[in-house]
């Protein structure tokens, strides 16, 4: 949802720009965002180049963190939005220059199905598949 992503924007700008205040009606979103339910989530930061050809502008991976354990929406969102942006050991921490090119994908995942090993699984085309 947009407002899971404007809100890992909202918790790592604060975390890069000292005197950061939240944009007044930024407070709808995050009341959205509430803490009784919980989910494994992940969050994903993409940056664009800013130059260069039309294929260097594609968006490439600059951290992606998250964990399997169901946590509160909130608390998750504003925890892996850092550990993702600064944590991620593959890339150096994103700085403050970065930020008007970065991109949020966040990843709630939900409808897990048990499974007696590694291979218990098949690969299904759409919805509607049997």
């Amino acid at each position: 949802m947009d407002e899971h992503c404007f809100y890992c924007f909202e918790v790592l700008h604060e975390a890069l720009v000292p005197d950061f205040r939240p944009l007044p009606d930024a407070g709808d979103a995050f009341v959205r965002i509430g803490n009784s339910e919980t989910f494994p989530l992940f969050v994903t930061w993409n940056i664009s180049s800013s130059g260069g050809s039309r294929a260097a502008k594609q968006p490439r991976l600059r951290g992606c963190i998250g964990n399997f354990k169901p946590q509160p929406l909130r608390d998750g969102l504003r925890a892996y939005a850092k550990h993702s942006a600064f944590d991620d050991h593959r890339f150096d921490p994103i700085t403050k220059d970065e930020l008007p090119r970065l991109s949020c994908g966040v990843s709630l995942l939900v409808d897990f199905e048990p499974a007696d090993d590694y291979l218990d699984w098949e690969v299904r085309v759409g919805q509607d598949e049997p």
